[in-house]
């Protein structure tokens, strides 16, 4: 069975949290990945919506070169609601998806 292989980690600014890692991800889903092309429920692609544009607050868009207005706790729980929509969409995915975790 062909797996679609997918990387998960967060760009400020770009909308995408997942993006293609194999030629048979990309030709099915392009090399960002919108939410939408995927079979995951409601909730989860809504969390994955509030945590992309909860990830464009880490930096400061006056100043994109400086330091980070988070706080270590506020990275802190970032990190944690982050494993959480990671564990969601391998759930949602399953078989046939391999989700590799790039936001350290």
């Amino acid at each position: 069975m062909e797996i679609y292989k997918l990387r998960f980690s967060f760009d400020a600014g770009s909308g995408i949290c997942l993006w293609s890692e194999n030629e048979l991800a990309r030709d099915r889903l392009g090399y960002p990945v919108e939410l939408d092309s995927l079979e995951i429920a409601p909730s989860v692609k809504k969390l994955a919506e509030d945590l992309i544009a909860r990830f464009d607050t880490s930096h400061d868009w006056n100043d994109p070169a400086g330091p980070s207005p988070w706080s270590e706790v506020e990275r802190e729980h970032f990190r944690a609601d982050a494993a959480g929509l990671l564990w969601s969409l391998q759930e949602c995915l399953s078989a046939g998806f391999e989700i590799r975790d790039c936001t350290c």
